[in-house]
């Protein structure tokens, strides 16, 4: 076997990851990534067959990777009831 498509695989994968790197803002919310940590999530969750292409992934603050996830996940609902709580709970009485 041929070590040049092993190559190629790589520099597909290392390319994908310096375009990501490059993005300093989350894509959903635009917070800068000196104020909070950035994570890449997948816009299809693998476990219902969405790739690691680049097309699928996107950096993401913490907050926003929560409520996407909730959103792929079809409990968006869920999300919404949770961030009201929290809300209320850091209300001074």
């Amino acid at each position: 076997m041929s070590q040049k498509p092993l190559a190629k695989k790589r520099d597909k994968k290392t390319s994908k990851i310096n375009a990501l790197r490059k993005i300093r803002n989350c894509q959903e919310c635009g917070i800068s990534d000196k104020k909070e940590r950035l994570f890449v999530h997948h816009i299809r969750p693998t476990s219902r067959g969405g790739g690691n292409t680049k097309e699928n992934l996107m950096k993401v603050c913490k907050k926003c990777h929560r409520k996407l996830d909730y959103w792929a996940l079809g409990i968006y609902d869920k999300y919404l009831e949770e961030q009201e709580e929290n809300e209320r709970d850091n209300i001074d009485w």
